[in-house]
């Protein structure tokens, strides 16, 4: 699942609400009915999906806590997000600085959980 939405960010020239779905429910699994078909996840109860995708503000949070982070431009890449700290280093290239930071965000939380898991 981790995968497919790197690429969907990767790939997005605009962030939208099904892949704000896909990233939430893979943040906070227990709000959500993931179909076995890889279908959107289905939202348990009356609660809303941040804008990831279209919100730099809703982005950063899925930087790990303690994380800094920046951002560049340049003629190669649209827009660069690089999150650091806690002994990582994880970047994503995409079309608008929300879709960057979301990629970035989830590979440091992987990154995270890894380094963690073997400390």
């Amino acid at each position: 699942m981790m995968i497919d939405i790197l690429a969907r960010l990767e790939e997005a020239i605009e962030g939208n609400r099904q892949l704000d779905k896909r990233i939430d429910a893979l943040v906070t699994p227990d709000r959500y009915l993931i179909p076995i078909d890889g279908s959107i996840p289905i939202v348990l109860g009356h609660y809303i999906c941040p804008d990831y995708t279209t919100s730099i503000d809703a982005a950063l949070l899925l930087l790990p806590e303690g994380c800094a982070w920046s951002l560049s431009r340049s003629i190669t890449f649209n827009c660069e997000a690089i999150v650091y700290g806690h002994d990582l280093h994880e970047s994503m290239d995409a079309a608008t600085p929300a879709l960057a930071f979301s990629g970035a965000g989830l590979k440091a939380r992987a990154a995270l959980r890894a380094y963690l898991a073997f400390r």
